[in-house]
């Protein structure tokens, strides 16, 4: 299984998964994960907290919206879903605090520049690496001078719930259609960071509730 593959449109390919998943077995997921604790963000709301309009990528069914609101954080929220089903529960449930925006992420355009884009729960691997460096240009466009995109990804190296090829390649198959994702190091991170026009990357190791092994990384403009 390979990441660059002529053709290969990753992203588009499991949005079946996002669009059969259901927000109850969604939640169900992200308890057995350990994120509904959300110790992901307790660990990063320090660099959240302050920014004036921040955007969330993959916003799902609202998990991180949630953890605003109980932080109550005052800032403005984008929140964008792709999967058409995920982004009308967000639209019914969350509209009164964030503004949802269906949109391809490969496409995204933002009515205004934001101080953080966050992209939590692995939503970062579902694209090739070419689509990676893709998406990191189109973020770090609509990011303000001096702000930061803060993802959360599988620790490389370690192996996930997944059918691994390789250390980077996975395949996930479930009752609800199947996901085929690519882990990257730091190393290729540091270089979509070159590319995209941030300053630096930071990473930082830890544990979920359920001691998954994840790494925090941070991209600064």
């Amino acid at each position: 299984m390979l990441a660059n593959t002529e053709g290969g449109n990753t992203n588009d390919k499991n949005l079946d998964f996002y669009n059969n998943i259901g927000v109850d077995p969604f939640r169900l997921m992200a308890e057995v994960g350990g994120f509904d604790s959300y110790v992901d963000l307790e660990l990063v709301y320090e660099y959240i907290k302050d920014a004036k309009a921040l955007v969330e990528l993959g916003a799902g069914y609202g998990r991180c919206i949630d953890f605003l609101i109980k932080k109550k954080y005052r800032g403005q929220i984008f929140g964008v879903e792709y999967s058409p089903m995920l982004a009308m529960h967000l639209s019914d449930h969350y509209s009164q605090h964030a503004k949802i925006l269906q949109q391809d992420i490969k496409k995204l355009k933002l009515p205004i520049k934001v101080d953080i884009a966050l992209w939590m729960w692995s939503g970062f691997i579902d694209f090739t690496e070419i689509e990676q460096q893709h998406c990191i240009n189109i973020l770090s466009a609509q990011l303000n001078d001096g702000g930061k995109l803060i993802m959360d990804l599988p620790k490389f190296g370690v192996q996930t719930f997944a059918q691994h090829s390789d250390k980077q390649h996975i395949h996930f198959e479930s009752p609800y259609g199947s996901l085929d994702c690519f882990i990257p190091n730091l190393e290729n991170l540091e270089k979509y960071a070159l590319v995209g026009g941030f300053k630096k990357v930071t990473m930082k190791d830890y544990k979920t509730a359920t001691e998954k092994e994840r790494s925090l990384y941070i991209l600064y403009k």
